[in-house]
């Protein structure tokens, strides 16, 4: 499959210039590449068509594929919420952010030549390609047999290798297939009968009034199996709605791919790990400064009272501080604190001047906790949140203290503690400037509040 080929697609459907469908596309074919998902999707469409649409059910991960859309392996369009006017000579293409699902948008006429628009997408991510080798199907016990006939049949034209999987259900038949090239894959039909549907609701959960929701929920009952374990007594007690019980490892390999992981986690490296590992040992250079080491540890666990008590009183002020200014912001100035802390605390000759120093690690701290957490919140899927913090912040600061505490002991050893101060500040001055392009853009009140991006409008 080509990337010619791909854009034809694009234009049959969506018209000239839909870049962001031709984007998505190439996504999925780069996800798919090698494997047998893309011959097993001209399969699914060709049987599609030689029994109709209606009698074939198709479930799991193609689903998510706008490719296997396309192609006609799937009904489902995974877009985010759009109208689409089908006018050959138009193709006007409206997103639309306030909706959970394209089937719920009110009707609209074309803007171009006021034609009725059609309205789609259910804002499904392609993550559940990911190494995926499996078609899940359904259809009507009558068709049970002429369809696994006709799958046998479809792939010995081809020179594919079949074998029938056994199951326990003789109502369930698992077809694997070895491709000419070697690579492997499985169609699961399974009989559909009639009284197949979502168990009865209890009165108290939530009603579907949504097509996402009702989408939802059958995903939790049908796709997962979830919905009859702790996430349905939650669902039903209210304590979480649909959408936010389930997250899927393959949301932690998005997250993993995600520029943006990537960019906080380079933060992390240059500013946070120069903050902590200079601390470690910034009371044995703290003492220095004094004729008497006695009287240098004194005032050290006094000025560790003072940091306290402002830690105390910053965690009530930051954070409205940093919904003034923003979660980036925030983060910015952690850097340029911490290292200007640490060049000063270099250069300094005077145990009035370090003292004074000292405490603002208080502020420090207090300011990078409350900028991570916000920005976090603001630029990745609540599902993950948990799971961003853990490996993005926590995880990379035990990376911290395994990879920089060694090399730093050396240099406190090799130059001092004052040259090393310097090098440390001067690197988190560096990490610092390069986050502010690379970190991304938060919400803020300063200067007046922006606006978010609530709809977006394509047109060719």
């Amino acid at each position: 499959m080509t990337k010619d080929f791909l854009l034809r697609l694009t234009e049959e459907h969506y018209g000239a210039g839909a870049f962001p469908i031709y984007g998505r596309l190439l996504e999925e074919q780069r996800l798919t590449r090698g494997g047998p998902l893309l011959p097993m999707w001209y399969c699914t469409a060709a049987l599609r068509r030689a029994f109709g649409g209606e009698n074939v059910l198709v479930l799991g991960c193609t689903n998510d594929s706008l490719l296997a859309h396309l192609l006609g392996a799937t009904p489902v369009n995974p877009l985010p919420p759009h109208y689409h006017c089908h006018c050959p000579n138009c193709h006007h293409l409206i997103f639309n952010a306030h909706a959970d699902d394209g089937w719920d948008l009110p009707s609209l006429a074309c803007p171009e030549c006021g034609a009725p628009m059609a309205a789609d997408g259910h804002n499904l991510r392609s993550r559940s390609l990911i190494g995926e080798s499996v078609v899940s199907l359904q259809v009507p016990q009558e068709r049970f047999a002429p369809v696994c006939a006709w799958l046998r049949d479809y792939w010995a034209q081809r020179d594919c290798q079949t074998d029938t999987e056994p199951y326990s259900d003789a109502e369930v038949m698992g077809l694997r297939l070895t491709l000419p090239e070697g690579v492997q894959g499985m169609f699961e039909v399974r009989v559909l009968y009639p009284t197949d549907r979502l168990d009865p609701l209890p009165a108290d959960v939530p009603p579907l009034h949504t097509a996402y929701r009702r989408i939802k929920g059958m995903g939790l009952r049908l796709a997962t199996d979830a919905w009859t374990g702790a996430e349905r007594d939650a669902v039903e007690r209210g304590r979480v709605a649909f959408e936010d019980v389930l997250t899927f490892r393959e949301d932690v390999y998005a997250l993993l791919r995600s520029r943006k992981f990537w960019a906080f986690c380079l933060y992390v490296a240059g500013v946070a790990w120069m903050m902590f590992i200079a601390e470690q040992q910034f009371s044995r250079y703290f003492v220095t400064f004094f004729d008497d080491i006695h009287e240098g540890n004194a005032v050290f666990g006094y000025l560790g009272t003072v940091q306290s008590g402002m830690e105390f009183v910053m965690y009530m002020v930051v954070p409205l501080f940093v919904n003034f200014i923003g979660a980036k912001r925030g983060l910015l100035i952690v850097g340029l604190v911490v290292g200007a802390r640490l060049i000063i605390s270099g250069l300094c000759d005077s145990h009035l001047l370090i003292s004074i120093l000292k405490p603002l690690y208080g502020l420090e701290i207090c300011l990078l906790l409350v900028s991570v957490f916000k920005y976090i919140a603001e630029h990745f899927d609540k599902r993950v949140n948990a799971t961003m913090y853990l490996l993005g912040y926590q995880a990379m600061l035990y990376v911290g203290n395994v990879v920089v505490s060694s090399p730093a002991g050396y240099m406190y050893d090799r130059i001092g503690f004052e040259h090393t101060y310097i090098i440390m500040g001067a690197t988190a001055l560096t990490f610092t400037l390069i986050s502010a392009f690379t970190l991304s853009a938060c919400q803020s009140k300063w200067r007046g509040a922006r606006a978010l991006n609530v709809a977006e409008t394509s047109t060719r």
